[in-house]
């Protein structure tokens, strides 16, 4: 499937109310019918794309037919952004091929695992840090590495177990960058 269309629209302000996942999914697949999605006009030029705890959508192609600039937002122990466990599955599916297809559910799981394997994430990642409540140790740290990520979600979830999942609300998204574009701007 290709993409080609996303270098024909128009750069817009669009807040994450705006549009849901059924409308996004709509709106890639008009798209790529060659259908110009609702919030196109004449200039036809994206600026970028904005994710916020988006899960791992597409292969490594898929995100080279992406032409504008991905920033994908990522807030502490969010457990989206980690869906489906890509590299996970690649490590299981090694282990499944050590095994004989005959075997009892070898086979099945091979066929099941494959279908979730190859999704990675596209773009620069943005990680809000996990801070106090009235933000004055949060941070915005510009594609950290994997075990500081690890790190901070292993410390996170261990001081606040529904971490995972609380840390996917919009609301929280929003609150930490209102916060941090305060204290940024009186830097």
């Amino acid at each position: 499937m290709s993409f080609n269309n996303l270098t024909t629209l128009t750069a817009v302000s669009l807040t994450v109310r705006d549009v849901n996942r059924a409308q996004l999914a709509t709106t890639i697949t008009r798209m790529d019918a060659g259908v110009e999605p609702p919030w196109t006009v004449s200039r036809r030029v994206v600026a970028g794309c904005y994710t916020f705890g988006s899960p791992r959508v597409g292969s490594v192609e898929f995100g080279e037919d992406i032409k504008p600039p991905i920033y994908r937002v990522v807030n502490a122990a969010d457990v989206v952004p980690h869906v489906p466990p890509s590299y996970t599955l690649d490590g299981i599916y090694f282990v499944f091929r050590l095994f004989p297809d005959s075997l009892f559910l070898v086979k099945p799981a091979k066929i099941f695992i494959k279908g979730f394997m190859g999704y990675r994430h596209h773009g620069d990642m943005r990680f809000l840090t996990a801070c106090k409540s009235d933000y004055s140790d949060l941070k915005l740290l510009s594609n950290p590495d994997l075990f500081d990520r690890l790190g901070r979600w292993i410390k996170r979830v261990i001081t606040n177990r529904k971490a995972g999942f609380t840390d996917h609300g919009i609301a929280n998204y929003c609150n930490k960058l209102k916060a941090y574009a305060i204290k940024r701007s009186t830097l």
